[in-house]
């Protein structure tokens, strides 16, 4: 596209925020957040701002970093946008600077942090204490922030889980989140209340090890603020309005679009028109080295897969976890993973198309989002033609592919499943046990209600799903339903909690806060299984507290496996491990369990407290895919921190 076309079309491009390209900020002599300079003003913690705490981590001591975040109603393409289009806009040197959000130049209410979207990306150093005041001014939304990667050990009241590790903060409150970025790695956090993350409370969470100490750090030579690919999916309605679900006009819940780092343009399907937006770009140097940290933050069940054009990507890190350097075309990822990989900017210039392509419901609607790869000063679109959904990039290795047949197979083909990456570290001691000390069956599943519980009198959670079907989703069939109270903090919160060998009397299925209680200082293997597989379903899991062991994931071909199958996949599990067929089996916080199949996960029961193991398909989790890993006595907790929120049911007896 040379030529004034590919210059107009460019600009669009221009008109995105400029943020810090490699440039370690440091405006320590001023600031006008009213926290800070309290703090300095009294002598107390020293608080760092967030331009301070985005330095280099070779020989840093640790910092106190300092975040407010506003969560509030506010509007894509609003009047600020009027005033933030221009040439002075693409100068700008903060994103806060300009309070418009374009996403993808469809006009939605959202639910923003910060009047941004992403909300602000905290970019710090291994072992700082992050300290955020979230305020709440959306009225009628009570909401909490997970730190999604963050293992919280000692600070478990500050997971974010609602009802569960704390009380939802309402409107005009603000609550205090402080803990120590003690685990590094490529994290995030979200809302983990409703579906309100997928409407735009969510943002980046880089924690960096000083790269002299990064067992990977000699493979790239720069890690930048601005090289965070953060993949969003997107809906031109609050999600709210999918929830149950509709049923007469558009069952099920799929994206309209994918953004990446909260922008791209969008081509409406019925008309062809595309939005008068920026693509985002990313900026290289020829004969340097990257690394990029990705993230999947989509709220959908939706995969999606990444490609750069004529540059391959070296992985080496995986939920925030090392991994030996492995070289890949295309990384495929669910909601809630995370993919660090090096790019070799070995071009001698040029820009190049950056593609993210949903797969599985995704390729339904072709819904294909494109950035750019840019090489050194230049602003130029590609030459080549922009990919398309039926024209895309291609690659032969891809990582974490649908296709889950080959990953029981020592030989690794170009289909790489994430069981057979190897991690980075030698394995903790304390999971190198031949056999574990507890193994749990846990199985998934649907419970589909037929249109009588509309007439009973009963309000159990429900939603619809594509083919107009009522499910809740269960765990061990029992959908969880959240407690009146939190459990880690009150005792009102334990009424509710059930096991599979203590449940109460109830209705099939049964609604309650479904716990597994598990010592501490112990061996544990979980054998999870898709039991209703849905052709295009492949279910991700998130496990709050921990990272864990992939020790082997298995394929039945898209069917739902019989118990024959999976004690036969177990035998197959104790014999490799009896043998030592496993070395350095790859750890993550995030799993894709492939459709009707099984994966087989080992952890350390090493953190104490109340964790959330959860399908991070929004929709799942608000219809019962949810299970708590209780790990430890009460005994083993930090006490509660002093004027710790409560909350709780009121039914006092009758009295007037």
């Amino acid at each position: 596209m040379p030529g004034t076309k590919s210059n107009m079309l460019f600009l669009l491009i221009s008109l995105i925020i400029f943020t810090r390209v490699g440039v370690y900020c440091n405006n320590s002599s001023e600031t006008t957040e009213p926290a800070i300079r309290l703090a300095r003003a009294t002598g107390q913690v020293r608080l760092s701002t967030p331009e301070e705490c985005y330095r280099p981590c070779d020989g840093a001591a640790p910092r106190y970093c300092y975040y407010r975040f506003q969560l509030e109603y506010y509007t894509t393409m609003g009047p600020a946008c009027n005033q933030c289009r221009t040439d002075s806009f693409a100068r700008s040197k903060n994103q806060s600077s300009c309070q418009c959000i374009l996403a993808d130049g469809v006009e939605k209410t959202i639910f923003s942090i910060n009047r941004q979207f992403p909300g602000p990306s905290i970019q710090v150093c291994q072992y700082d204490k992050l300290i955020v005041d979230v305020e709440n001014a959306a009225e009628g939304l009570d909401t909490t922030i997970h730190w999604h990667g963050i293992f919280q050990n000692t600070f478990q009241y500050y997971d974010g889980v609602p009802h569960l590790t704390q009380c939802p903060i309402s409107a005009p409150n603000t609550f205090r989140y402080q803990f120590s970025a003690d685990n590094s790695g490529t994290h995030f956090y979200h809302s983990h209340s409703s579906l309100f993350m997928i409407d735009g409370q969510q943002g980046p969470l880089i924690v960096r090890s000083p790269k002299s100490t990064d067992v990977n750090g000699r493979l790239y030579d720069f890690d930048l603020f601005d090289h965070v690919i953060f993949l969003s999916d997107w809906l031109h309605t609050l999600a709210l309005d999918l929830y149950p679900g509709r049923y007469a006009m558009r069952p099920g819940q799929f994206p309209d679009n994918f953004l990446i780092n909260g922008h791209g343009d969008w081509t409406d399907p019925s008309t062809g028109r595309k939005t008068n937006v920026s693509l985002p770009f990313f900026r290289v140097y020829s004969g340097k080295r990257y690394r990029f940290r990705m993230i999947n933050s989509f709220g959908t069940v939706c995969p999606a897969e990444i490609t750069i054009q004529n540059h391959r990507m070296t992985v080496i890190a995986t939920d925030g976890e090392d991994v030996k350097p492995t070289v890949v075309d295309r990384i495929v990822s669910t909601s809630g993973e995370r993919y660090d990989f090096v790019l070799n900017a070995n071009q001698n210039g040029g820009s190049y198309w950056i593609q993210v392509r949903g797969l599985a419901e995704c390729a339904e609607k072709k819904i294909l989002q494109v950035g750019v790869l840019i090489y050194g000063d230049q602003l130029a679109l590609p030459r080549t033609a922009r990919p398309t959904f039926d024209k895309p990039l291609t690659g032969n290795v891809v990582l974490n592919s649908l296709n889950a047949a080959q990953c029981m197979n020592t030989q690794v083909s170009n289909e790489i499943c994430v069981n057979q990456l190897k991690y980075g570290k030698p394995t903790p001691q304390e999971e190198r046990k031949t056999y574990p000390d507890l193994r749990l069956y846990i199985p998934f599943n649907f419970f589909t209600y037929d249109e009588k519980i509309l007439t009973q009198n009963q309000y159990n959670p429900f939603y619809i799903a594509i083919d107009r079907s009522m499910n809740a989703a269960m765990v061990s069939n029992i959908s969880y339903s959240e407690p009146p109270a939190p459990p880690i903090s009150q005792y009102e919160g334990y009424e509710k909690l059930c096991t599979v060998d203590r449940v109460p009397t109830c209705t099939k299925p049964c609604l309650c806060t479904h716990v597994i209680n598990l010592p501490k200082q112990v061996l544990v293997e979980i054998v999870l299984c898709d039991q209703d597989p849905f052709v295009t379903l492949h279910h991700p899991f998130h496990l709050h507290g921990y990272s864990f062991q992939v020790m082997a994931i298995k394929d039945y071909g898209g069917r739902k496996p019989n118990q024959s199958e999976i004690y036969q996949l177990v035998r197959d599990h104790d014999n490799n491990l009896a043998s030592g067929k496993y070395d350095q089996k790859p750890r993550k916080d995030t799993i894709k369990v492939p459709v009707g199949g099984c994966v087989i996960l080992r952890f350390y029961t090493n953190n104490p407290g109340w964790w959330l193991f959860h399908c991070h398909f929004l929709w799942h989790t608000m219809a019962g895919m949810n299970v708590v890993v209780h790990v430890g006595e009460e005994s083993d907790m930090p006490a509660v921190p002093n004027g710790f929120p409560t909350c709780g049911n009121y039914v006092p007896p009758v009295y007037i």
